[in-house]
């Protein structure tokens, strides 16, 4: 595995997905267990295994590196 990304695309400020009542539910989830479990929450380096298309790596950024 290599730091070299395959594509080099800029994260959206705004993705359309995210008005979704079912993805902002799953969004808001994710962030609070993150702040519950993690010792930190900035400067991470995370894998977003099975990313699909790979939404959640903006809302994941503010935590830090990822890579997905």
């Amino acid at each position: 595995m290599t730091d070299t990304p395959i594509a080099n695309v800029p994260i959206p400020d705004h993705i359309e997905e995210d008005d979704h009542w079912w993805f902002a539910s799953r969004t808001l989830v994710i962030h609070t267990l993150m702040r519950q479990c993690l010792p930190q929450t900035t400067g991470l380096r995370l894998l977003d295994i099975g990313c699909g298309a790979g939404n959640m790596i903006h809302h994941l950024s503010r935590y830090g590196k990822v890579k997905g």
